[in-house]
């Protein structure tokens, strides 16, 4: 059964300490907890912005894609802000899916946002653009590494950062609505030893993904063409450098049942 749409705030770095057992109240908060503070309150009003737009399962898919991306960077033990960040793009990265394909292509037109002609051949990628726009003008979302990522979140892009493939990953493999077996298979790509195979991950949805659309005939967005060859070339180099990702070296293959993701 799915979750609540409730992210789990415990799960962020820095979570309030509970009273100790003789009830004695937590110390005054640091700068960092005070910081830490305000990105809980920004979530629990993502949330409630969201609310006002998205189906319930909708948002415990944003829910579970927010969990998702936090339990990935502390996994891989990164730094608080990029555990911020990818919690925010993954909370917000659906924030334009209520709205229909014309919708989106008007909105695109009507604020000037730039796209291509693979963009309009394929609608299903402007609510990433749209959303990006949307979050930084309705919500007040400024920060660039979390419009980027709610921007790439569904083909990916060439020179992804690390926050952008968390939310691109986290959005396919959450625990809420999607396909068990899938989310085993990519994370197997996983190893949180080396945040390099983050790269392994995101190749795997990618080469599912187009896999999938290729036997339905589907078009592919070039951008998801782009960022392949790039997640490619990346661990090419790494491969010559003889820092590949055990789960690279593995060579993971795409298990034809579960060709099912779409962009």
């Amino acid at each position: 059964m799915p979750h609540s749409p409730d992210v789990a705030l415990s799960a962020l770095p820095g979570a309030p300490a509970s009273p100790d057992a003789h009830g004695e109240p937590a110390p005054p908060p640091s700068e960092l907890e005070a910081a830490l503070a305000l990105t809980r309150a920004r979530i629990t009003a993502a949330q409630a912005w969201l609310g006002r737009y998205l189906s319930r399962e909708r948002l415990s898919h944003s829910a579970g894609a927010c969990e998702k991306a936090v339990e990935l960077a502390r996994l891989f033990a990164l730094p608080d802000a990029v555990v911020e960040q990818a919690a925010m793009g993954a909370l917000l990265h659906d924030c334009a899916k209520w709205m229909s394909p014309l919708e989106l292509a008007q909105y695109c037109q009507a604020y000037g946002i730039e796209t291509q002609a693979a963009d309009m051949a394929c609608p299903q990628t402007l609510h990433a653009l749209v959303g990006a726009h949307l979050a930084e003008r309705e919500f007040g979302e400024s920060d660039p590494e979390v419009l980027n990522a709610i921007r790439s979140h569904t083909t990916g892009r060439s020179g992804m950062s690390v926050v952008e493939k968390l939310t691109f990953i986290a959005d396919k493999i959450e625990s809420n609505t999607r396909n068990p077996l899938f989310v085993r298979k990519t994370t197997e790509c996983l190893d949180y030893r080396n945040v390099a195979s983050l790269d392994v991950a995101a190749l795997y949805l990618l080469d599912a993904t187009i896999a999938f659309m290729l036997e339905k005939r589907q078009m592919i967005h070039p951008r998801a063409i782009e960022a392949r060859n790039d997640l490619i070339a990346q661990l090419k180099e790494l491969r010559d450098a003889h820092q590949t990702p055990q789960t690279e070296r593995r060579n993971v293959r795409i298990d034809p049942a579960n060709r099912h993701q779409r962009l």
